[in-house]
């Protein structure tokens, strides 16, 4: 990382209310730096990291429409769609090509469950629970 690279990622990329646009550098929030940083700080949790990014949406929702206004079409987008793509192993930060799932993902998706002739083997359940074979 270059010594300007740096310097831009340690400014304030947080999120300038009501307007939702990145205190340093004007753009959307988040922006690919702010992205940069989340995805730092949330490290190893990207369940956390969506969790905090659901909050920070409604908050969006309720600053942008406080006067009337339809919230923006994109906001789910800025959001939410890429924290999703960054856990998935994608690079959102710089607006870069979408690069091959993580390992541990495709080790996840490989380990299929039990199938039958039919296709997957679900339990049969009700609500409430299981049917139990009584």
């Amino acid at each position: 990382m270059t010594v300007r690279a740096e310097n831009e990622l340690e400014r304030n990329h947080a999120a300038q209310r009501p307007s939702w646009d990145c205190e340093a550098c004007l753009q959307p929030w988040p922006c690919a730096n702010a992205k940069e940083l989340l995805l730092n700080e949330f490290s190893g949790y990207p369940s956390v990291l969506t969790i905090y990014m659901s909050a920070q949406l409604c908050e969006a929702v309720l600053d942008l429409t406080a006067h009337g206004a339809e919230a923006p079409s994109d906001l789910f987008d800025r959001f939410m769609s890429w924290v999703h793509l960054a856990s998935a192993g994608t690079d959102v930060r710089g607006g870069c090509p979408p690069q091959a799932r993580s390992p541990q993902l495709q080790d996840r998706r490989n380990q299929s469950a039990p199938t039958t002739a039919e296709g997957p083997r679900r339990p049969a359940t009700r609500r409430g629970g299981p049917i139990s074979a009584a």
